[in-house]
């Protein structure tokens, strides 16, 4: 299946701002510290990638301490709404997030940083190999890709010796794209049309700066030389390519048993080991500001005065409004990428791939 350009076109012109995710699965692709990568990034097979060369999932984050994680990692939860529009009421997460939201006085305070520790995230997955072996530290392509790659371990081939040996072991890899990485990838389809056609190929050279969460930058750009993928080899890394949508799936359960799990993730004890606040830290009467006058009197010292008095006056308009609100305060984005969406309209050059049968005789290199 080749690139659906109208769709990458689409995304780009509706980008939200994202971070790099993280995944517990064994075979996922990253940069190291401090290099620079060469990567192909597969085409679409699975039909549920609607025509782009990534597959999107909405999640909730948290930063978990090794008291709760052993290892003291980013931690996530799949979100129960497929995009932004959909429905605030879908996903208990969300509506946890709404109430931070709507309860922020200034920036920076507790609430402030409540919503954005619950704010829904999206992963951008893509599925990448590693070809850093065929390309100078610039980009230059000075040598082609072997006819046996992910071949890895046929007794024919001496692949220990082989300079593509741990990216053919490696294989097909799932990759969290940094947004930065997912633009310079839209970047290079609108430029060049369809980056991941075998028959002329284009890397992304991925470079990585520093470590750690808020340390680490990456800056990707698509390489001038493209490469031929062996139509054999093709047919292997398609082969090898995974359903993404198997990946951060929704937790399932009745309305109850998501509540209490939504509840017990985002309530865990964040990365400087202070514990959450109950979501239950509004007062019951909350709402009754004008209910009698000694809640009056206790409302002028009170915290939730202003939300108090909103919630009294939009008592019976608010649930519904709140129901069919679109979360957007994630939907800033950067002014190059306007320039972007601008050339996105003018159209892209088309890719084709082949098609055969798979063929599993031996290959010459």
């Amino acid at each position: 299946m080749a690139v659906n350009l109208d769709k990458v076109r689409e995304k780009a012109s509706t980008y939200r701002d994202s971070r790099d995710g993280k995944s517990k699965f064994s075979k996922n692709y990253g940069v190291k510290p401090d290099s620079i990568a060469f990567t192909y990034f597969c085409p679409p097979v699975d039909p549920g990638m609607d025509g782009l060369p990534w597959s999107e999932r909405m999640v909730h984050k948290r930063d978990l301490t090794k008291e709760v994680m052993s290892t003291g990692i980013e931690f996530s939860i799949g979100c129960q709404r497929d995009t932004r529009e959909d429905k605030i009421v879908k996903c208990h997460g969300c509506i946890r997030y709404k109430k931070e939201r709507d309860q922020v006085k200034v920036e920076g305070d507790p609430h402030d940083k409540k919503a954005g520790q619950f704010s829904p995230k999206t992963n951008r997955i893509a599925q990448v190999c590693d070809f850093s072996p065929l390309f100078s530290s610039e980009g230059e392509l000075k040598r082609k890709l072997k006819k046996c790659f992910l071949k890895h371990g046929n007794e024919k081939y001496d692949c220990d010796s082989c300079y593509l040996n741990e990216q053919c072991k490696a294989g097909v890899q799932k990759y969290y794209m940094p947004v930065s990485v997912w633009e310079a990838l839209v970047e290079a389809m609108e430029d060049e049309g369809d980056v991941t056609n075998p028959e002329k190929a284009l890397c992304i050279r991925i470079k990585r700066r520093g470590s750690g969460k808020k340390n680490t930058r990456y800056k990707g750009k698509a390489v001038k030389d493209a490469l031929e993928i062996p139509e054999k080899v093709m047919l292997r890394i398609k082969k090898k390519m995974i359903d993404l949508s198997i990946v951060d799936p929704k937790p399932t359960g009745s309305k109850e048993e998501l509540k209490k799990l939504y509840d017990a993730f985002l309530d865990q004890t964040d990365v400087d080991g202070e514990e959450e606040e109950s979501d239950n830290d509004a007062p019951d009467c909350l709402g009754e500001y004008d209910a009698d006058k000694a809640k009056k009197r206790h409302c002028k010292k009170c915290d939730y005065k202003g939300k108090c008095i909103e919630e009294d006056k939009s008592e019976d308009d608010d649930d519904e409004d709140e129901d069919n609100e679109s979360i957007d305060e994630d939907t800033r984005r950067p002014k190059k990428f306007d320039k972007l969406r601008d050339k996105l309209k003018e159209g892209s050059k088309k890719g084709k791939h082949n098609k055969s049968e798979d063929d599993d005789a031996d290959e010459d290199e």
